[in-house]
C-alpha cells in the first residue's frame, strides 16, 4: 500500500467532518474494506463478513478502531512503517 500524505488524511478528515455536519451526526462508523482503508490508510487482512471490524471517527477526538486479534502484527507492522493513521484499536478474540 503506498503511503498517503498527511495533507491526504487531513483532507479526508475534513472530508468525513462535514458529512458528519451534514448528517447531524457525532461520529461515523465504517465496517467495509474500502471504508475502513479510506478512513484509517489501513488495508485489512481479514475479511469483515469473516471477523468484523469497525473504525469509528468521531467529530472530537482521535479516530478509533475494534478489530479481531489476527490483525494484531498486520497492524503493528504497519504502524511501526508509519504508514496508518490509527493508534488506539481494541482488539477481539
Amino acid at each position: 500500500m503506498p503511503h498517503l500524505t498527511k495533507a491526504v488524511h487531513d483532507y479526508r478528515l475534513a472530508a468525513m467532518h462535514r458529512l458528519m455536519d451534514r448528517l447531524r451526526v457525532d461520529a461515523l462508523v465504517f465496517g467495509s474494506p474500502d471504508f475502513f482503508q479510506y478512513a484509517t490508510n489501513f488495508q485489512l487482512d481479514v475479511w469483515p463478513w469473516e471477523r468484523p471490524v469497525f473504525v469509528v471517527v468521531p467529530r472530537n477526538g482521535e479516530t478509533f478502531a475494534v478489530m479481531n486479534e489476527l490483525s494484531t502484527n498486520h497492524m503493528r507492522f504497519a504502524a511501526e512503517k508509519g504508514t496508518v493513521w490509527l493508534s488506539d484499536v481494541t482488539y477481539y478474540a
